[in-house]
Order: structure tokens, then C-alpha cells, then sequence
């Protein structure tokens, strides 16, 4: 959880400019076979919606909704 409150500061830091590295994160591994990794992809995104500005993140999440909805149905009960 630490790592999540720590990128959680950057993106308040940092603002949009965080959004590259996170998205590039998040599509690497939403769909992994590993609960781990598909876990840290929703915390990532879910720490960093303060930081960065609603029209930019907005434009990223948007686009990302359908698989996001999906992820309530994943057997992992922590990426749910």
C-alpha cells in the first residue's frame, strides 16, 4: 500500500505529466495472468486520479471503461 500512497503524491506532484508512465503500466498489465500484477494496475490507476487534470485523465479512462467493469468479475477478490 505504501507504493500506492507514494505515486499517489507524485501525481498531486506532478499532475498529467505522471499519466504516460501510468498508462504504460496499466496496459502491460490489466490482463496478466497474474492477480499481482493486475492488482498493481488497478491500484496505479485508481492512486492517480486526483493528481492529473480531469480533461486528460478523463481521456485515458474513458476509452478504458469497458475493461475496467470487467475487472469486477476477476476471481481475484483484491482485484475486484
Amino acid at each position: 500500500m505504501s507504493s500506492g500512497v507514494c505515486l499517489q503524491k507524485i501525481s498531486l506532484l506532478i499532475g498529467s505529466q505522471v499519466l504516460p508512465q501510468v498508462v504504460t503500466f496499466v496496459s502491460s498489465n490489466i490482463t496478466s495472468a497474474d492477480w499481482r500484477a493486475r492488482y498493481a494496475a488497478v491500484l496505479s490507476l485508481g492512486t492517480i486520479t486526483e493528481g492529473p487534470d480531469k480533461p486528460s485523465f478523463n481521456q485515458i479512462l474513458v476509452p478504458s471503461i469497458n475493461q475496467l467493469i470487467t475487472m469486477y468479475g476477476d476471481p481475484s477478490i483484491k482485484v475486484r
